[in-house]
């Protein structure tokens, strides 16, 4: 994690958007995640962003090199 990028996600919008720092401009339309997102996690070396959605109780795994999702979202919850 350099500090390059800022992820966001909105619980009403259900996606996952970058946020270049540099630019201080949105990177491209967001990364399709589970419904109604809630929160996010980058992994300690940086190459994965996990996204937690409330209603469809998952979690996302982002690539960060490549802006894809890795696999099928873990089920959590109900």
């Amino acid at each position: 994690a350099d500090g390059r990028w800022i992820y966001a996600v909105s619980e009403y919008q259900d996606g996952l958007r970058l946020i270049d720092t540099d630019a201080l401009a949105m990177a491209r339309g967001p990364i399709t995640v589970g419904d109604a997102p809630i929160s996010v996690a980058v992994s300690p070396d940086g190459s994965r962003v996990y996204v937690a959605a409330a209603k469809s109780g998952d979690v996302s795994v982002i690539d960060t090199k490549t802006r894809r999702l890795v696999g099928r979202p873990i089920k959590v919850g109900p």
